[in-house]
């Protein structure tokens, strides 16, 4: 993992979106703080990288989620994966929808992955965020609820 967090500074692109790669695959709930240092990538100048940041947010589990939020490196940061591990725990359709409608990008990008993670019900979300040519946040939902869409056509041909 110290190489992926080295990695992360790198001034290329290419680089910073493998070593987010390196952290889904490889993180766990122990590795909280290089998790809290892939995050600050949402506000990373390419959205490339904020896309892939935000596939790290969907994909790893939620203890990691919980560590990475006990790091008070960025308030910012805590205070919205705490955000996301409550939500998680205990949606609240008020809450998301209305972070949904947001017109700041980090209440959106957080909103976009509660709904990616808790799938179906929040399929509408996804829906409404999603643009495959719109910011990292529109095109992670759009990619979220595509998805979504092709494993429930595939459990249902199961």
């Amino acid at each position: 993992m110290g190489e992926c967090a080295h990695l992360l500074n790198n001034p290329e692109k290419a680089v910073r979106f493998y070593a987010i790669d390196g952290v889904i695959s490889s993180a766990t709930s122990d590795d909280g703080v290089i998790i809290a240092q892939c995050v600050e990538h949402l506000q990373d100048c390419e959205s490339a990288v904020q896309w892939k940041c935000l596939n790290l947010l969907r994909r790893i589990d939620s203890m990691s989620l919980a560590s990475a939020g006990n790091v008070r490196h960025h308030r910012w940061i805590s205070d919205n994966l705490e955000w996301v591990v409550r939500q998680l725990k205990r949606p609240d359709d008020n809450d998301i929808g209305k972070r949904a409608d947001s017109t700041d990008f980090m209440d959106r990008a957080f909103a976009a992955v509660v709904a990616a993670r808790l799938r179906m019900p929040f399929a509408p979300i996804l829906r409404k965020l999603g643009n495959k040519n719109g910011d990292a946040v529109a095109s992670f939902a759009f990619d979220a609820l595509e998805d979504l869409t092709l494993s429930r056509g595939t459990q249902s041909r199961n």
